[in-house]
């Protein structure tokens, strides 16, 4: 089938309300920031629901839209496509990797907030070693799990729904298959084998998963026994929630660990995750006409937006950022 790109706009902004278990009316989509900063007319809007309704990609609930099973796997597509792209592209770019070493003193090809005092928080509190099997969640190009099982002697296996960032991470570290692996896994639909690792770490990524109850359940079935799970995962408010939403043992992550009978310690890393975020910005500028000059511009954008929202809800205190350590 083929989207219209308003179509597609469409389809994210149903994602965006179902992760957020929002209702989602017509009134609501046409008033959604990805649908107004298009400036796009009333009839656009029908006419693309129309073709998604059409296509059964969509489905009605009296006067509420979601999105049909087949609208969840095509989104998954979309998102795969565009994050791998992004990835690899990032991954071959020399001035996304001299941004990288630049901002976070060692370039992992880094698409998160965490500086190289997080990891070394991560490496001594879940204190790796030769003898760990360790899974990595939302590896991306895989280079945060190669740079662990280089420096830990761990083997790690990482997964990640983008399907070119798992093949450029397998691609790369072909010569240390011992101890390190990569696959294509959708972390809505984890198949792990039971109690196959003696670790997990996730950094930045149980925030796109759908159903964050499912996925812990699921990541616990594939932990041995007394097993350990470290996780980066910051927490954001939303205008209309009381601030006490942000504290450890009040976030998503934490509520879910609390349902599933775990208990957990929590480092903030609020205060150096801002520092990250505006470093990001300084470092950004600089290099954009490198950026330019190899026409990944792109790149650039993508890492000015993503930086500046998040270092204003650091700064308006709407936002803080948590190691969980799981035992």
């Amino acid at each position: 089938m083929d989207f219209s790109p308003e179509a597609r706009s469409v389809l994210f902004i149903l994602n965006s309300f179902e992760q957020k278990k929002t209702p989602a009316t017509l009134d609501a989509i046409r008033t959604h920031p990805i649908w107004t900063q298009q400036g796009l007319e009333d009839h656009t809007l029908t006419s693309s629901l129309d073709q998604l309704l059409n296509g059964g990609l969509v489905v009605t609930k009296g006067i509420q839209y979601s999105l049909a099973k087949q609208g969840v796997a095509q989104i998954k597509q979309f998102m795969s496509e565009g994050f791998g792209a992004l990835l690899v592209a990032a991954e071959q770019s020399a001035t996304s990797r001299k941004f990288c070493k630049q901002v976070y003193g060692l370039d992992l090809c880094q698409f998160n907030s965490m500086s190289m005092v997080q990891l070394e928080k991560l490496l001594e509190v879940t204190d790796l070693g030769e003898d760990d099997h360790i899974l990595d969640l939302g590896c991306g190009v895989g280079l945060i799990s190669e740079y662990i099982s280089d420096v830990t002697g761990a083997s790690v296996v990482g997964v990640d729904f983008a399907t070119r960032a798992i093949e450029q991470a397998q691609e790369r570290t072909y010569k240390k298959r011992g101890r390190l692996s990569y696959q294509v896994m959708d972390m809505d639909d984890l198949n792990l084998p039971r109690e196959s690792f003696s670790g997990v770490i996730s950094v930045d990524a149980l925030h796109f998963v759908n159903d964050l109850k499912r996925s812990v359940q699921s990541v616990l079935e594939g932990l041995r026994e007394n097993g350990q799970m470290g996780i980066f995962y910051s927490a954001n408010l939303s205008p209309a929630e009381p601030m006490d939403r942000l504290e450890p043992e009040k976030t998503s992550l934490a509520k879910v660990l609390h349902e599933c009978g775990i208990n957990f310690q929590a480092w903030d890393f609020t205060q150096d995750e801002g520092s990250v975020w505006e470093k990001m910005l300084q470092v950004v500028e600089v290099l954009k006409h490198e950026y330019e000059a190899e026409g990944n511009l792109s790149l650039y954008e993508t890492t000015v937006s993503d930086a500046r929202t998040m270092l204003e809800a650091v700064r308006s205190g709407q936002r803080r950022r948590y190691l969980f350590h799981i035992r």
